[in-house]
């Protein structure tokens, strides 16, 4: 009989997953033909489960397949909707998403995404962490102290 301890499954956690076709190089993300080579490869080296099925073997009343893996992706962005689940739904791969409520409820943009924004603007991220390093420096003084 399998246990709670035999209950172990790899955890893939996925941010951002987009056609990369028109966005600039300098945001950051997974293309999604590079995404559909991954699914292959978890299907052929993984057994795919969802959440319900890991919470249901950490209680030990039902065992995990061998090699199971779960797929996680955060922050609830489009290309989860538009490009993953047709994705997933091909494959046949079970996932679980955790969208950020306040993205959504207060229309507001992630403070992640404010800062891959300014990298990705920046052109010179050596110089903006400069500029960051200099900015503290000069009003240290007048912050308290860690």
């Amino acid at each position: 009989m399998t246990t709670h301890a035999d209950a172990i499954a790899t955890i893939v956690m996925y941010h951002v997953v987009r056609n990369a076709a028109g966005v600039p190089a300098a945001l950051k993300g997974l293309d999604a033909d590079v995404f559909r080579g991954q699914l292959a490869y978890i299907r052929a080296h993984y057994t795919p489960v969802g959440l319900f099925d890991l919470v249901a073997a950490s209680t030990g009343s039902q065992p995990l397949p061998p090699r199971a893996i779960v797929l996680t992706f955060d922050d609830g962005y489009a290309g989860h909707h538009d490009v993953v689940l047709p994705l997933l739904a091909d494959a046949h791969v079970p996932a679980a998403f955790f969208p950020v409520a306040s993205a959504s409820l207060d229309r507001a943009v992630l403070d992640i995404n404010k800062v891959q924004f300014i990298l990705a603007a920046s052109g010179d991220v050596g110089r903006l962490v400069e500029i960051v390093d200099a900015t503290i420096e000069r009003h240290r003084p007048r912050l308290p102290a860690p």
